[in-house]
């Protein structure tokens, strides 16, 4: 998978969620999150006044996917185990550590 913009993306499969193609990724669906649009009474006055640019207050929650894990390099052979805290995404194709973590387990940099 290579890094795109939605406008370049492929797929021609709609969202999981609402069925709309080429808008967002499954991941950020509005209606999955129940995200809403709010103008406040000002905002209303400045989007009248305003040609053809709108302000919209957006609120959304984000729930970002989190877990602990201990870790070990099973080539290093000493079974220490390292604690982190690791953030899931599951519309990455790769997975990431820091430098210092790659130092503290004894991992090999096999590519960049």
């Amino acid at each position: 998978g290579k890094t795109h913009e939605m406008n370049d993306c492929r797929q021609n499969k709609p969202c999981f969620h609402c069925k709309k193609k080429k808008t967002h990724h499954r991941s950020l669906c509005p209606t999955l999150f129940g995200e809403q649009e709010k103008k406040s009474s000002e905002e209303d006055e400045q989007e009248r006044n305003s040609k053809g640019a709108g302000l919209l207050a957006m609120t959304e929650n984000v729930l970002m996917k989190t877990l602990s894990a201990d870790l070990y390099n099973p080539d290093e052979g000493s079974g220490r185990t390292v604690r982190i805290g690791a953030l899931l995404d599951s519309g990455s194709y790769r997975t990431y550590i820091t430098e210092d973590l790659r130092k503290r387990l004894k991992l090999k940099v096999l590519g960049s």
